[in-house]
């Protein structure tokens, strides 16, 4: 099920005042938690915005697109390097291991590229 983003910029919201009323170190520092409050709710559209494009076009499909399919849509059709959990949080039904292997794959055979190593890796379009 998808959040629309005004339900994400809400939640987000819900968070930042949760967040001053248990932590009163943080309401010292406004700006620290707007900045932190608005960098969160882009993440989160972001992964929104690609997880709905890959929805939608597996909607004009005959066929079934298998997981592999959709991981290396998920890669090549991003913007900005994605990590392994990130392709796992856009993806929820696809196991991490499945990840793995299909970002391994794409790595060896050129396709992509591989930014740092173990969980800061990330990976770009080449």
């Amino acid at each position: 099920m998808f959040l629309s983003i005004a339900a994400i910029v809400n939640q987000n919201s819900a968070l930042l005042i949760m967040n001053l009323s248990v932590n009163p170190r943080m309401a010292g520092n406004p700006v620290k938690i707007v900045i932190s409050l608005i960098s969160k709710t882009f993440y989160l559209c972001y992964i929104y915005v690609i997880r709905n494009l890959i929805s939608v076009s597996l909607l004009f499909t005959e066929k079934k697109i298998t997981k592999k399919a959709r991981i290396e849509a998920a890669i090549l059709n991003s913007l900005t390097p994605l990590s392994q959990a990130e392709i796992c949080k856009i993806l929820p039904d696809v196991s991490t291991t499945t990840v793995e292997v299909v970002l391994g794959a794409m790595v060896k055979s050129g396709t992509i590229k591989r930014i740092g190593a173990s969980r800061a890796a990330r990976y770009i379009k080449v």
